[in-house]
């Protein structure tokens, strides 16, 4: 959007409240809470970084699973499904949730 690290524009940020889906009330709530805009403006330091996530125990799972296969995450928390397995174990997510998120 702009130089790295430099603070946004008005309509830089009207830009992101379209992307996320706030109206204008919601996208002056987020940015009034303490650290959102800079969390935002330096987001894209994370573009180089990706969770992994790897089985270490699998017993009777019904997509397959197996030790040692790998899920990835990018920063925000977001599944990507194009890089790891074929099919995911809903159960699987669920306890990667919180650990994501951290």
């Amino acid at each position: 959007m702009s130089d790295k690290g430099a603070a946004w524009t008005e309509a830089q940020w009207s830009d992101f409240g379209r992307a996320m889906g706030y109206a204008g009330e919601e996208l002056r709530e987020f940015r009034s809470h303490p650290n959102n805009e800079y969390v935002v403006q330096n987001a894209w330091r994370l573009d180089e970084w990706v969770i992994e996530a790897e089985v270490v125990e699998s017993h009777g799972c019904a997509a397959g699973h197996r030790v040692g296969d790998k899920l990835y995450f990018s920063p925000q928390g977001v599944l990507e499904a194009r890089r790891g397995l074929e099919q995911i174990c809903l159960h699987g997510l669920v306890g990667l949730a919180s650990a994501v998120a951290v």
